[in-house]
């Protein structure tokens, strides 16, 4: 017999296919040190430190921590304890084919059955092609003699695919509860859908209601009546608008685009965001082309677009405690020439026949983002907020929605290092004012937050 069954890794290619091995758990960044869990049933205890001296002298980008039974039953009692200590089980096992307490297949099967998603390596005295056989069809990853072990044999054969089923374990329900997640937000959303659809007549009648409470004004012996009226007026429009936009922002995917101005969605999406900008004292200010110049778009997508982009400026800064938030907006027209410079704009032109370039731009003073995470921020479900703080869905649905409107996003941390800037570009339509480069210049910027509070 051969020192080990057959396998379609190389050993000599092992360590490197053990450093190319990193963790793709959704969301990760860093490659993560690989630390595995050994559970070694032996029972000769040399062979075990024997072992775990070769594995522990290995120089790779593994650790090992193992455990040591000396034989079935303790070693099933070693597998129940690491499952009530730390939640999960050992990454690999080690079995000595010829124990006190279980001979053959027989320890095998049992282990098997306690912990049945854990690889198991048999290990031999003797030569065995038989039970070698029987075992591997059973499900045994590998069947090694003893006196030919070496660390390349056990990373090709084991290790190699304990860290890949760790991996893949890992990423499966990192995905599920991802899933769950964003299935909880859908159904979420077409609650939020439904109770705006209901809320919205009873505000109906009571915006209708308030100009009959206004008729009797001189009637009523009360100095604070017409105050109150219009306090109840005001807020009783400012409700129809949240309502209103809450229909607007659970529509479907269908995109409605016609002639407007970036300026309306804007403004839109800041009154919808009114609460969260106060709450958190970030000042929100503006400054839009004085050139009134058209794209084609869905203006309520677009508004979705911008409460998106602006809520995670201001999530972002308060997790970064700014001392002080701000976000500011503008909008400007563009010649081609304007934008030579940007590769990704010229490639996005490059079929194209327009000859202006409409932009929106949002720039936060936050902590910016990881130049290695930005290339990333729109993928789904990817986010850099902490555990439980995000789902990672909100940028790649404004990636689909800029998509949709064959416009184009761009990303960057500002050249400052003093936040983070978002560019979109539409197309401009034809008959726009004829102008240099419209870009804001120093104008004197009117701030959200001191505007409307």
């Amino acid at each position: 017999m051969e020192k080990s069954i057959p396998c379609n890794i190389e050993p000599e290619d092992a360590m490197d296919r053990l450093n190319m091995v990193t963790p793709i758990v959704a969301g990760r960044e860093e490659v993560a040190p690989v630390r595995l869990t050994i559970l070694y049933i032996e029972y000769l205890q040399s062979d075990y430190i024997l072992l775990t001296k070769k594995l522990t002298g290995d120089a790779s980008t593994i650790s090992f921590v193992t455990d040591y039974a000396f034989n079935l039953a303790e070693g099933l009692d070693k597998i129940q304890e690491k499952r009530d200590r730390d939640g999960k089980d050992y990454d690999l096992i080690l079995l000595n084919v010829y124990l006190p307490d279980a001979v053959g297949k027989s320890g095998y099967q049992r282990i098997s059955k306690v912990a049945p998603d854990v690889p198991v390596i048999v290990l031999s005295e003797k030569s065995n092609p038989g039970l070698a056989c029987e075992l591997i069809n059973l499900g045994v990853q590998d069947f090694l003699l003893k006196d030919y072990i070496t660390i390349p044999a056990l990373v090709s054969r084991s290790i190699c695919t304990a860290i890949e089923r760790k991996q893949r374990i890992e990423h499966g329900k990192s995905l599920e509860n991802q899933l769950i997640q964003a299935e909880k937000l859908d159904s979420l959303g077409l609650i939020a859908a439904g109770v705006a659809h209901e809320v919205k007549n009873p505000l109906a009648i009571i915006q209708m209601a308030i100009p009959y409470l206004q008729g009797f004004a001189g009637e009523i012996d009360d100095p604070n009546f017409v105050a109150v009226c219009e306090d109840l007026e005001q807020a009783t429009e400012k409700a129809i608008k949240i309502i209103k936009g809450m229909v607007e922002f659970s529509r479907d995917d269908v995109i409605h685009p016609v002639p407007a101005q970036l300026k309306k969605p804007v403004i839109a999406a800041l009154n919808l965001l009114s609460y969260e900008i106060k709450k958190s004292g970030t000042t929100i200010s503006h400054q839009f082309s004085d050139l009134p110049f058209q794209v084609c778009i869905d203006e309520s997508k677009i508004e979705q677009v911008v409460i998106n982009l602006v809520n995670n400026a201001i999530q972002a800064m308060c997790s970064a405690n700014t001392h002080e938030k701000a976000v500011h907006i503008s909008s400007w027209l563009g010649g081609l020439e304007s934008f030579q410079d940007i590769p990704e704009v010229v490639n996005w032109l490059s079929d194209s026949c327009v000859t202006e370039v409409g932009v929106l731009e949002i720039v936060d003073n936050g902590p910016g983002v990881c130049p290695e995470k930005i290339s990333k921020i729109f993928n789904p479900f990817f986010t850099t907020k902490a555990k439980g703080k995000g789902t990672g869905l909100g940028l790649s649905v404004v990636m689909k929605i800029i998509g949709l409107h064959d416009a184009l996003i761009k990303v960057s941390n500002r050249e400052d290092k003093s936040g983070f800037k978002t560019s979109i570009y539409f197309k401009a339509l034809p008959n726009n004012p004829k102008s240099e480069t419209d870009q804001p210049g120093a104008e004197t910027i009117e701030s959200w937050t001191k505007k409307r509070y």
